[in-house]
């Protein structure tokens, strides 16, 4: 199992178990959203319910929600998301000791939790533990950024299924609220459309692989021995 280490970058995805979805509509997308920046805290957070009782205005929006976050308490800096209906990728660097795995547990958990409860279900909403894989190089980082960034259209998922995909590629292209610390990736490139014409430009590679590299193991599958507890 490789171990997850402070102030390296990690690609993380996970599926939902057998042929279901993780998001069935918008409010349920969103809800993740939510958790990425509820749960990116060093304070525990007993559940989205306990964190709105406690501060009901943060409810208005997810852009409110962001303006309140405090950076300096964070388990992990959120480089680049991207939720399709039926799985997710991030793109996170580790903080503190253990931040990648405390945040993922939060957000798995806490969502599955939503989930059941809203959709009156039982068992496990993912197929097992969350995936993760170092990267090893800048180039990697660059090309794993588009990669999460554009993974809805990796995929080819169909127009219909617009309103329960969440991708970051929208604040690289500065046209919303900000949940990711996109410094380390577009501090490389002129602007945000140089950096959208870079990954756009990689996008009928990716879509004939369907994968990264060998390393980069988009399957779950093949992704086993990556799995963190």
């Amino acid at each position: 199992m490789e171990e997850l280490a402070n102030g390296e970058y990690y690609h993380i995805c996970n599926h939902a178990v057998d042929q279901s979805d993780l998001v069935r509509n918008a409010k349920d997308a969103d809800r993740f959203i939510e958790s990425l920046v509820i749960f990116n805290t060093v304070d525990p957070v007993g559940s989205i319910f306990e964190f709105y009782r406690q501060d009901s205005s943060l409810k208005d929006s997810v852009g409110h929600l962001v303006s309140n976050f405090k950076k300096e308490e964070a388990l992990v800096d959120i480089v680049a998301y991207c939720l399709n209906p039926n799985h997710f990728h991030l793109l996170l660097s580790q903080r503190r000791d253990d931040g990648i795995s405390k945040f993922m547990k939060s957000v798995s958990g806490g969502f599955s939790k939503y989930i059941n409860n809203k959709y009156q279900r039982k068992g496990s909403l993912f197929r097992g533990p969350f995936r993760a894989k170092r990267i090893t190089n800048n180039e990697y980082l660059t090309y794993v950024s588009a990669y999460v960034n554009l993974n809805n259209e990796v995929h080819g998922l169909p127009k219909n299924l617009k309103h329960l995909i969440r991708s970051s590629l929208s604040e690289y292209d500065n046209k919303s609220f900000e949940i990711c610390q996109k410094g380390i990736i577009l501090d490389q490139f002129k602007d945000s459309k140089d950096y959208r014409k870079f990954a756009f430009e990689l996008l009928p590679q990716m879509k004939e692989q369907k994968k990264l590299t060998k390393d980069l193991l988009v399957s779950m599958n093949e992704w086993e021995e990556l799995a963190i507890e």
